[in-house]
């Protein structure tokens, strides 16, 4: 496994303090359809990209299912 790199930012942190309150989130792109419930339900690769709808059905699971 390799080391982590360095990152050196070259910006000051007055420039950064005020970028940061600048900054304002962008509009909405989607209002239905696939766009919109992705946007909402699909987390970050960190998080392993699962999407929060398959997170809360596997939360109600435990044991083994009932069968009828």
């Amino acid at each position: 496994m390799l080391p982590p790199a360095p990152s050196n930012l070259d910006v000051p942190e007055a420039e950064l303090t005020k970028r940061r309150a600048e900054w304002k989130p962008p509009e909405t792109r989607f209002e239905r359809g696939y766009g919109w419930m992705f946007t909402r339900h699909i987390m970050q690769a960190n998080d392993a990209a699962i999407s929060i709808f398959w997170k809360r059905v596997s939360a109600r699971r435990s044991g083994e299912p009932s069968i009828y």
